[in-house]
């Protein structure tokens, strides 16, 4: 049979089309078909300009950028939970520059390479510019399900005339665009929760003024340590007007428990340390003394300060001591001038616990304002706390309220939170007191909301324990301040070993202490407004895969 060239030809093509891989065709179909890569070559807005792009208010993501045109935000990917709930917040640079503005963003949650799919678009405004100080806060990302790597698209034009449309892929002079690389991570396991053995609402603020009714209106910041002698000290800011920071009025509240934290005594106020916060506790283990460091500032907060240590402007850095086990405190001892380095703006310690290292030398974690950026370092004594030191060097940018715990091979670990958008903690590490510092990395397990946490030594085999132990612990949530989580590692902070909650809900800055029968205990805020204490056994926190032994 005589067969027609033109079917030949049509029907060898047929055939080399068949035989092309599976991949080769969908290379060549999202090509073609990827608008969320279109090719966008917006220059420099000659009206208004996208100011800031922050996700769960900057803890996410907190996006500063000025007038560039387009803008590929790729360096680190947001992480956001699959089903979980972010907002977020935008800023309109030189709003003035046009009387008519619009503003879509989308995410591309279905990852099919565009944005036209149901629910892509998450906001859509337009209208005239009423405001010299335009800004959209709090609205909804909406449910994104599917895992895997995505894109969010921020496109905003302004004109003096209306603009009626717009669409992912326009190119234009009159606005920005700006694309953010997004994440989508699966839900972590819920964790089990721990039973406490007993449970204290130790300091319980009214939510009124001092005045009103003679209780601090909220307490706040705690830290918690267990004397030479065995009793256990539970330290807060009683903030007696308000829930502020310094500067505000605050006194330190103080109970002490001589039985493992079963019962507790009264109050002990502290008022000579006024409008002084966030206290950083550490025992002297030779001579008992307690040293109890704080910040102080009467009018300005940590940014505000102006670094002159001779000046009412500046905040300051003071400890106060006891030397009969937290009844009575000394008068105020100020550290600032002598430990100032030009270009501070303020130092002050780390809320929670310093340290007292194997050769005795007593370290506090600090955090260091200058320029308006915030670094971490340390101050020592090697001396019992008769004179004070501060690291010679400042560590990286960017984290604070820093804890701090001594290793087996002798250097300080640093864990952090930190201002990169990361959402885990931050870890550094220094064999000098802060001389030199090692390359910081982030711990993918440690999840962490921009909050206070803290880590501590529950046993070494150097003090002839049977295991090492290192215990850690801080809201276990990557975006919110809640689910109050307690860990355990048996190789010096590298994994983690067992994890459990000991508060569901609301949770936020925490204070550990191993207590004289080798129970744990935890010292942490609810709701911003009170401190709880709660006691657990080592055989729980590992479903009883791990005893106390004492030595």
């Amino acid at each position: 049979m005589k067969l027609n060239s033109k079917f030949v030809l049509l029907l060898l093509s047929l055939f080399a089309f068949s035989c092309s891989s599976s991949a080769d065709v969908k290379i060549e179909e999202d090509q073609n078909s990827t608008e969320n890569n279109c090719n966008l070559t917006s220059s420099k807005s000659t009206t208004s300009y996208i100011n800031y792009f922050k996700i769960n208010d900057g803890t996410l993501l907190n996006h500063i950028s000025n007038n560039v045109g387009y803008e590929k935000t790729i360096d680190n990917d947001i992480a956001l939970t699959s089903n979980g709930s972010y907002k977020f917040n935008f800023g309109i640079g030189d709003p003035t520059k046009g009387k008519y503005k619009i503003v879509h963003i989308w995410i591309d949650k279905n990852q099919d390479g565009d944005f036209n799919d149901p629910q892509e678009l998450i906001l859509s405004w337009n209208g005239e510019n009423s405001t010299n100080d335009l800004q959209f806060s709090n609205k909804p990302i909406g449910i994104i399900s599917q895992l895997g790597s995505t894109f969010l698209r921020i496109v905003m034009r302004s004109s003096n005339s209306p603009i009626t449309s717009i669409s992912p892929c326009s190119n234009f002079n009159d606005g920005e665009i700006e694309d953010y690389a997004v994440k989508i991570e699966p839900a972590p396991e819920p964790l089990s929760v721990l039973t406490p053995e007993v449970t204290h609402d130790l300091f319980t603020g009214s939510g009124t003024t001092f005045l009103t009714d003679g209780i601090p209106h909220t307490f706040r910041i705690p830290s918690l340590v267990t004397t030479k002698n065995g009793t256990l000290l539970a330290i807060g800011d009683g903030r007696l007007n308000s829930n502020a920071d310094v500067p505000n009025r605050i006194d330190f509240y103080i109970k002490r428990s001589t039985d493992n934290g079963t019962t507790w005594g009264d109050s002990i106020v502290i008022s000579n340390t006024m409008y002084g916060g966030d206290a950083c506790t550490v025992v002297d283990k030779t001579t008992g003394r307690i040293f109890l460091f704080y910040a102080y500032s009467q009018f300005k907060n940590i940014f505000g300060s102006d670094g002159d240590p001779n000046s009412v402007n500046c905040l300051r850095s003071r400890y106060i001591y006891s030397d009969d086990d937290g009844l009575t405190w000394s008068d105020p001892v100020d550290l600032t001038a002598d430990l100032y380095k030009p270009g501070d703006n303020s130092y002050w310690a780390s809320g929670g616990t310093g340290i007292q290292l194997r050769n005795g030398t007593l370290v506090i974690p600090i955090a260091i304002v200058r320029s308006g950026v915030i670094y971490g370092g340390l101050l020592y004594s090697a001396d019992h706390g008769q004179t004070w030191n501060r690291s010679a060097t400042n560590s990286y940018d960017r984290f604070d309220e820093n804890t701090i715990v001594e290793l087996n091979d002798g250097r300080i670990m640093v864990n952090a939170r930190n201002h990169y958008g990361t959402s885990n903690r931050l870890i550094t590490y220094t064999s000098d007191l802060g001389s030199t510092w090692e390359p910081y990395h982030f711990d993918s397990i440690l999840i962490d909301p921009i909050c206070q946490g803290h880590i501590t030594r529950y046993t070494s085999t150097l003090d002839g324990y049977d295991k090492n132990r290192i215990l850690f612990s801080n809201p276990g949530n990557t975006s919110s301040r809640k689910n109050g989580t307690l860990r355990i590692s048996y190789d010096e902070g590298q994994t983690w070993t067992h994890s459990k909650l000991y508060q569901e809900g609301d949770s936020n800055y925490s204070c550990i202490a191993i207590l004289p029968n080798g129970k744990i205990g935890v010292l942490y805020e609810v709701n911003h407004s009170l401190l709880r204490f709660k006691r657990f056994n080592l055989e729980d926190l590992t479903d009883n895969m791990d005893t106390f032994i004492n030595n």
